[in-house]
């Protein structure tokens, strides 16, 4: 089923609508109306330091997820890393030519429709994600946050490497639901499955502590700027965000969240499926299976009621991952799940 209110042949029409906003991107303010912002990196020099290795470069794949735009530097770990090691084999990290296509089909809302359009990354990593869209001349700024140091030292001179530190907002702080110092464990191997308070695998290690912060401080600071897409992927913790976002969230700043669904991941931090699923419920999102996202192919399908009762309520493997995309439909808001 197609997005709401749109049609296939808008959904075309605003793909290629996007393809003319290069030039009005390019005049927009974008090189300095985030600046200052508190806690933010100061894109001057690089940020973190990884003791375990040296860096490579290499240049991302090119398709039609950049829209036209030249492939960015990519700074990777030099040594075996799942991250590193996928996007060294196949040009890309699987996770992110999808958000280009979503961008792609996501019109802007109708109160807004030359929405100046902004991306969100909670859970940057080395930047994948984050390149691959602050390449686009569609997208007029982005906001990444990643702890991690080891991640943000790539993270940071990739930035650094493509003269692109005014087009971000980075900010190396850990969201949550209160500001504090909290434990970070890293896996082994797998830099992306970093977790807050507690190992999502039961071999990770603890690294030290982070700083953080909450979203709706930094984007009241920030003004409260409309987001076009917001990804989020931070295994388990997106509860602990979503509790430090209640204004973001209940406001409609971000037109649409891409995020992942793992109930294992979100038990280890006293939360679950369903109350994931009900905090974009009862504010005003419907909610898209992202089906095909394991081949990069956004094929968006509204999920009825009885198919999130499953997915909230039903026993799952521990290995069990769902994407989906919530999109603000604007009326009123519907009510929670409720599992019997």
């Amino acid at each position: 089923m197609p997005l709401p209110m749109v049609a296939a042949s808008c959904l075309l029409a605003v793909a290629h609508q996007s393809m003319h906003l290069r030039s009005d991107v390019r005049e927009l303010p974008d090189a300095g109306m985030f600046e200052g912002l508190p806690q933010a990196w100061d894109g001057a020099s690089v940020l973190g330091n990884d003791p375990k290795g040296s860096a490579e470069n290499f240049t991302m794949k090119d398709g039609p997820y950049l829209a036209g735009a030249s492939p960015p530097l990519l700074v990777i770990r030099a040594y075996s890393d799942a991250i590193s090691d996928h996007i060294r084999s196949e040009g890309v990290w699987f996770d992110c030519p999808v958000l280009g296509e979503i961008w792609d089909k996501l019109p802007c809302p109708p109160s807004s429709p030359q929405c100046t359009k902004n991306f969100m990354d909670i859970g940057a990593n080395i930047g994948a994600c984050s390149l691959q869209m602050m390449a686009r001349n569609d997208v007029a700024h982005t906001f990444a946050f990643e702890p991690n140091y080891a991640n943000l030292f790539y993270l940071t001179r990739s930035i650094l490497g493509n003269n692109m530190s005014q087009r971000v907002s980075l900010f190396p702080q850990a969201l949550g639901d209160a500001p504090g110092q909290h434990r970070i464990y890293e896996r082994p191997g797998n830099m992306g499955s970093t977790a807050l308070d507690a190992s999502n695998y039961g071999n990770g290690t603890a690294s030290g502590e982070v700083a953080m912060v909450t979203l709706d401080s930094l984007m009241v600071a920030a003004g409260m700027p409309y987001v076009h897409l917001a990804k989020m992927d931070v295994e388990g913790y997106e509860m602990k965000v979503l509790a430090g976002a209640s204004n973001v969230l209940s406001s409609g700043m971000v037109h649409a969240w891409k995020v992942e669904l793992s109930p294992a991941f979100l038990e280890l931090h006293n939360s679950s499926a369903l109350h994931l699923l009900n905090a974009f419920i009862t504010n005003r999102y419907d909610l898209y299976h992202v089906a095909g996202w394991e081949d990069r192919k956004a094929n968006l399908e509204l999920m009825s009621r009885e198919v999130l009762r499953n997915y909230a309520c039903e026993a799952h493997p521990r290995n069990y991952q769902r994407e989906f995309l919530a999109v603000l439909h604007g009326q009123q808001a519907r009510s929670p799940l409720a599992c019997a």
